[in-house]
C-alpha cells in the first residue's frame, strides 16, 4: 500500500467505493516480519521483508534477509517469481556493498581524527 500511487488510489475508490488504507513501509515491515515469523520456511516473506528493509535504506539488513531467504525452497510459481526479483536485488545490494570501500563504506568504522601530540609544559 505504500507504493501505490495517488492514481491508483483514486482508481480504487472510484471502483470499490472505498479508500486504502494509508500504508507505510515501517508497517509493512513489521506484517511482512509477522508473517515470516509465522512460516519462516516461506521464501516469499522473506524476500518481502529484505525488498521493504532496501527501500527503508537499511541495504546491509536487506542483503541479509534476501541472502536467507534465497536459501529456502521454491514452493510454487509466485516464490518462484519472488526469487527472481530477490536474486535481482541481492546482486545490486552486493555490488553497492563492493563499490563502497573507504571510511564511508557499508561496515567501515567511522573515520578516527588524528591523534593530538601531547601538551607542551
Amino acid at each position: 500500500m505504500a507504493q501505490i500511487n495517488w492514481a491508483v488510489r483514486q482508481l480504487i475508490k472510484i471502483v470499490y467505493g472505498a479508500s486504502l488504507a494509508p500504508g507505510t513501509f515501517p508497517d509493512a515491515l513489521a506484517e511482512f516480519r509477522a508473517a515470516a515469523d509465522l512460516a519462516p520456511g516461506r521464501l516469499i516473506h522473506r524476500v518481502q521483508v529484505g525488498r521493504t528493509l532496501a527501500r527503508l535504506g537499511r541495504r546491509r539488513e536487506a542483503l541479509d534477509e534476501l541472502e536467507a531467504g534465497l536459501k529456502l525452497e521454491v514452493e510454487d510459481v509466485n516464490a518462484q517469481l519472488e526469487r527472481g526479483e530477490a536474486e535481482a536485488l541481492a546482486a545490486r545490494l552486493r555490488r553497492e556493498f563492493d563499490r563502497a570501500t573507504g571510511p564511508l563504506g557499508w561496515g567501515a568504522p567511522p573515520p578516527q581524527p588524528p591523534a593530538l601530540p601531547p601538551p607542551q609544559q
